[in-house]
């Protein structure tokens, strides 16, 4: 692990059929601050980027294109529909890495799904992992690539305030990403031991739906691993029908009355509620499963 170290979160991507709707969710409920919109020739697909305090998503879709259909993003699309895609974080030396998952069994490709053989690994800034070995799509990005390029997280100053006091949702920033796994053991086997990520907290829900365990990945990406103990839930049906994949994201908010008054303002409506979290409605959220909490993680490294 000594040749290559991951950082920051890059961004979580989200697969949409509304583009434009989705950039009102993000730009407009979340207050995000939009730093690109563009179309991708690699991989026929357009996008937008928006910071949200220290989250950073891009929402994205099959360009109207001949062909976009079958490229990686259009071919998601039509396997799962609207829905979370991946999670991007930093690294340094992307060859070095890519040699490295090679070498535990984990395949990886270029932009637009390429292999290796089609272009040498030297002259790629970003690898993209398969999700049938990693438990959820992973692109890894070169600190200084593209991505990260026009980022107002890159820039000196950068600071969360306007989310947590000004925009009315209260957002406090990122608290975990939750991957939808089927073996907690082998995919705890696999962000620990392959991707260096630290295990800091584990434990079940209180009705035993679920058991969880939470790595730090890089220096700032909590991602909760989760196993569905019962056949009933919305993360066991997402894992029936979709297998492990990225199945939710879940922001800290300073005041949950204030942040559910902002999303009835919006008419975003709720799923599930409690004294210390709220599930936006996923038909209002372009299928992503967005969670509000004001709880903290036991043991969170990132709290000091």
């Amino acid at each position: 692990m000594a040749t290559f170290q991951f950082g920051l979160l890059s961004q979580v991507i989200h697969v949409v059929d509304d583009l434009a709707g989705a950039r009102q969710l993000y730009g407009g409920v979340f207050g995000g601050l939009s730093f690109y919109e563009g179309h991708s020739p690699y991989e026929l697909r357009d996008a937008s980027i928006f910071s949200i305090g220290n989250l950073t998503v891009e929402p994205m879709s099959p360009s109207a294109t001949d062909g976009a259909d079958q490229m990686p993003v259009g071919r998601f699309l039509g396997r799962f529909g609207p829905h979370l895609h991946s999670i991007a974080v930093n690294t340094t030396n992307v060859p070095a890495l890519a040699e490295h998952l090679t070498e535990n069994g984990i395949r990886v490709f270029g932009p637009g799904g390429r292999d290796f053989d089609d272009q040498p690994i030297d002259d790629v800034t970003s690898i993209y992992t398969h999700p049938r070995d990693s438990h959820c799509l992973l692109e890894l990005v070169d600190f200084g690539g593209p991505l990260m390029s026009g980022s107002p997280r890159a820039e000196p100053g950068w600071e969360t305030t306007y989310w947590q006091t000004d925009h009315p949702l209260g957002s406090d920033g990122l608290s975990h990403l939750t991957v939808a796994v089927s073996d907690l053991d082998v995919a705890t086997d696999f962000f620990n031991r392959v991707l260096g990520c630290e295990i800091f907290h584990e434990g079940a829900t209180a009705s035993g739906e679920r058991v969880s365990r939470f790595v730090l990945f890089g220096s700032e990406t909590v991602i909760e691993l989760s196993q569905p103990m019962t056949s009933d839930g919305r993360m066991s049906d997402d894992l029936v029908a979709n297998g492990e994949i990225l199945h939710s994201v879940t922001v800290r908010v300073l005041d949950l009355e204030r942040a559910v008054s902002h999303l009835d303002d919006c008419r975003i409506g709720l799923v599930e509620r409690s004294e210390a979290h709220v599930v936006l409605d996923p038909e209002k959220t372009f299928g992503a499963v967005l969670t509000l909490t004001v709880a903290g993680i036991p043991g969170d490294p990132r709290k000091v």
